[in-house]
């Protein structure tokens, strides 16, 4: 049964055109029909089928119905005034987005109506590894480029109904969404032009045209940065709709096609220690490969209109990439040594003087050198202390070059007021920060003032995080954040592992990051794996601090003082300026963890005075401890455990070895110090 007259004219106008196909559109008729007609506007196209938020399955009754000009007549079905002109109906307020328009009878015609395929003969190839610099303009020139007509066929315009492509929300609910994504998203992916404020009058993604594809990849991005309140349609059967639409190849203009590419990265079903083709990555992928199809990555030789734009679009995909690929261990997709294109800069952007601009070009940067930092951290221990030292210096450079509006503080000390965007750059930044300084492992936090940075980092991180959830906002991060804040908790579990006078404080601190991941797991399934990642390291080390005190007690001893003897040259006054960015109370901060570790070495240095009792294994193999076997240690007490890694534990605790602990890289590393793999209870 159709839940709106909207259906029944969509269902009818597939029959019309089935039986009378329609004529084919030159260049100068694909601008959609609807730009210039107020009384679409006035009459609000799609209010027909609103839905009660308290009974999402009841419809309302319709308020603005809209039919097309070749309607018919039917009972219970309200028809067109004869004047579309002398509408009944009060004007729409707020409504000023064209790439929202439209009914879906309107979207439909579209669709089905032969265009100019922009895909056909249009692609990116070099052959200077073959001709060299003879003739460089070879294959960018397509002298002999001939329009090519694309026409959907019934198959596949038969899955789109299927799918509700042509299902819209009522003209005020599609403003809303449509705000919502230009809010939260559009500052870390500004792959679209909007209408009144490019400064480029044909841009080739601009919301004052329509587009099936964008509309609906619009509205499925803004119902997540909403929570899916102010739609009917559920998130996954929202994401497979765009997903048809994609797959059906009705988009023939490769920027929109690649733009929707990018707005679909927000949407995470599938979490990322499944192998999927339904994860940001995967989508990134995708936008990648076309992007490289069309050239992006590199400088053009003849630039023309929408340079801005397809620098915005290349680099977006290049930090998203970083991201990906930190996050989840695994190789970036792009070669930055392909690349010829030039650095982001605010000039890219219709409005150069736009915040937006400056802190879109700073992200990009921090992501790049985050990915760098990892990148390093995988390498060990081929890894040198001289590549950290230069990782330091561009982490340094980079603050150095933060210009005021970027800041969180006054030159003065005073904080700013919250600001979402300024937030998220800034826990990219500290999440590089506790990386590159972290302990080694949950029993070797050196050195000492490095421990201190990444504590103070990590504390930084825990008040934004703790802002943003304050605010209603976590939501509205990307899935990267999840990880953001599972490597927050490292160096807090560290403190609340080994150091006293900062149990507490980083107890605390736990609490805050689990909340923020509870609220987050809604949304997004990584952070279901990472809640429970941090909470089974938590427990396991409240654990042992409780109950196996004195287990490997000489181990520890001896790391300890391997920490405290290293020779490692620390630049305090380097280490601090990376905290200049956050005020005289991150240096209070800062001090009362450095104050916390001094006293730490302080009674380790006394413990260390007294040397222990070491007791000689007289006992024969039948003494031995049956659950220890031969597996005893030389040298060690009797009593004393063999340390149990990821690979001789029990499958219980196998969520830790999922999407977020590689399996030969540094956070296996440091899980495998935990010593927490054989604890009892």
């Amino acid at each position: 049964m159709w839940e709106s007259d909207d259906h029944v004219r969509i269902a009818m106008r597939m029959v019309s055109l089935a039986t009378n196909p329609k004529p084919k559109r030159n260049l100068a008729q694909q601008a959609p029909s609807i730009l210039g007609q107020t009384d679409d506007v006035i009459e609000e196209p799609g209010a027909e089928y609103a839905f009660s938020p308290a009974l999402p399955s009841t419809p309302l009754q319709a308020t603005s119905p809209d039919q097309d000009h070749d309607s018919f007549s039917s009972p219970g079905i309200p028809s067109r005034p004869s004047d579309p002109g002398k509408s009944t109906e009060a004007p729409s307020l707020f409504i000023h987005d064209p790439v929202i328009l439209g009914s879906g009878v309107e979207l439909l015609e579209e669709v089905t109506s032969p265009a100019i395929d922009e895909f056909h003969n249009s692609s990116f190839l070099s052959r200077s590894a073959i001709l060299g610099e003879d003739f460089p303009e070879l294959d960018h020139t397509h002298p002999d480029r001939q329009a090519h007509e694309f026409k959907v066929s019934e198959a596949d315009l038969k899955v789109l109904q299927i799918h509700g492509v042509f299902d819209l929300p009522r003209l005020a609910v599609r403003q809303c969404l449509f705000e919502a994504v230009m809010e939260f998203c559009w500052t870390w992916m500004p792959v679209l032009d909007v209408d009144g404020v490019s400064s480029e009058r044909d841009s080739a993604i601009s919301t004052k045209a329509t587009s099936i594809l964008l509309l609906q990849s619009l509205m499925l991005v803004g119902s997540y940065m909403t929570g899916g309140k102010h739609t009917s349609t559920p998130l996954p059967s929202h994401y497979r709709r765009v997903k048809a639409i994609v797959d059906s190849g009705v988009e023939r203009n490769p920027f929109k096609l690649l733009a929707a590419a990018c707005l679909m990265q927000w949407c995470a079903p599938s979490a990322p220690k499944d192998i999927s083709m339904d994860t940001p990555r995967f989508w990134n992928m995708y936008a990648i490969s076309l992007a490289q199809q069309m050239g992006l990555h590199r400088k053009d030789l003849r630039p023309g209109k929408n340079e801005g734009l397809k620098k915005r679009i290349w680099w977006t995909l290049y930090a998203r990439d970083s991201l990906s690929a930190s996050a989840h261990g695994r190789p970036r997709l792009i070669n930055i040594t392909d690349c010829t294109v030039e650095r982001p800069s605010t000039s890219d952007f219709p409005d150069p003087s736009d915040l937006r601009a400056q802190v879109f070009v700073s992200w990009v940067s921090i992501c790049e050198i985050l990915h760098d930092i990892c990148f390093w951290l995988s390498a060990q221990p081929d890894a040198t202390s001289v590549q950290k030292q230069d990782l330091a210096n561009r982490l340094l450079e980079y603050i150095r070059g933060l210009s005021p509006d970027l800041r969180l503080t006054h030159p003065d000390g005073r904080a700013h007021a919250y600001d979402f965007q300024l937030a998220q750059l800034h826990a990219t930044l500290l999440t590089a920060i506790t990386l590159l300084y972290r302990p080694s492992s949950i029993f070797n936090i050196s050195p000492l003032s490095s421990s201190a940075i990444s504590i103070t980092a990590s504390d930084l991180n825990v008040k934004i995080f703790e802002a943003i959830e304050l605010r209603n906002h976590t939501h509205c991060l990307s899935s990267a954040f999840t990880w953001c804040m599972l490597v927050t908790a490292i160096p807090q579990l560290s403190a609340l592992c080994c150091v006293p006078a900062l149990a507490s404080q980083s107890g605390h601190a736990l609490d805050t990051i689990e909340n923020v991941l509870q609220t987050f797991s809604r949304v997004r399934t990584s952070a279901v794996n990472n809640l429970a990642n941090v909470r089974a390291i938590r427990n396991a080390v409240s654990l042992q601090n409780l109950n196996q005190s004195n287990i490997n007690h000489e181990k520890r001893q001896q790391d300890r003082v391997n920490v405290y003897t290293s020779s490692e040259a620390e630049d305090t006054d380097t280490l601090i300026e990376l905290l200049e960015p956050y005020g005289p109370s991150a240096l209070n901060i800062y001090g009362s963890n450095m104050e916390a570790l001094q006293t730490l070495i302080s009674r380790s240095s006394t413990e260390q005075q007294v040397p222990p009792i070491i007791e000689r294994n007289t006992s024969g193999p039948n003494d031995q401890d049956p659950a220890l076997g031969n597996s005893m240690i030389p040298d060690e007490r009797p009593g004393h455990f063999q340390r149990p890694t990821l690979d001789t534990y029990n499958p219980d605790f196998q969520l830790l070895v999922g999407d977020d602990f590689q399996e030969s890289g540094w956070m296996r590393d440091w899980v495998d110090d935990l010593q927490l793999f054989g604890l009892d209870g």
